[in-house]
């Protein structure tokens, strides 16, 4: 009755739909939808991470090792041309030492001829003196993360500071230890190991 010529009834629409839906409940769909992955999905994907890591890690850790290498090279550059520096003003004498020339046990002074300003024959005193400062501060050793300075004593690479100053040859060694990831650093920068030699330029 209520169906006129080239009209469609919206209650035919809507049997036709439930008749195509017939079997399949609003549950199941449902069940359908919150379905997870498959084991063997999941094994897919683990062993594509898995492939991921391996790939990236190791370039990581080189990357990681090439900036500390060149960290430290930039380190003992600073530190020797600083050296050189203050012996070129002050008559020969290196930082590790006194104005009589003898050396200065006091690490602190080596720091201050380094970092502060002092006479022709490095004294400190409070007032502003002709020569320095070399340095703002000692960099930190990019191995140990130690910026503190020993003079002469034991070998380097004791590991108990960032740096050893050698007083008989004016210059700043690497005192890290030597060990595990150090070594490839050390050759990536291509630091001699033995103490007193000083080799930290860059690779060709």
């Amino acid at each position: 009755m209520n169906a006129r010529r080239g009209f469609t009834d919206p209650r035919g629409e809507v049997a036709s739909v439930v008749h195509a839906n017939h079997g399949h409940s609003g549950e199941d769909v449902r069940r359908s939808c919150r379905r997870g992955f498959s084991l063997i999905e999941l094994v897919i994907v683990i062993v594509i991470m898995g492939t991921v890591a391996a790939i990236a890690i190791p370039r990581m850790s080189h990357a990681a090792q090439s900036a500390a290498a060149a960290n430290l090279r930039a380190s003992l550059k600073t530190l020797n041309t600083a050296t050189e520096m203050y012996a070129l003003e002050h008559e020969g004498l290196n930082p590790a030492q006194a104005p009589s020339g003898a050396v200065d046990p006091l690490v602190k002074n080596l720091v201050h001829r380094l970092t502060r300003t002092t006479s022709v024959s490095g004294e400190l005193l409070a007032l502003r003196r002709p020569f320095g400062p070399y340095l703002r501060a000692i960099p930190a050793n990019p191995i140990n993360g130690l910026s503190s300075v020993r003079i002469d004593g034991s070998a380097s690479r004791a590991g108990t500071h960032g740096w050893r100053f050698d007083s008989s040859t004016n210059s700043f060694m690497p005192d890290h230890k030597v060990t595990g990831v150090a070594v490839q650093v050390d050759a990536q920068a291509q630091v001699d190991v033995q103490a007193g030699n000083v080799s930290a330029q860059s690779p060709n």
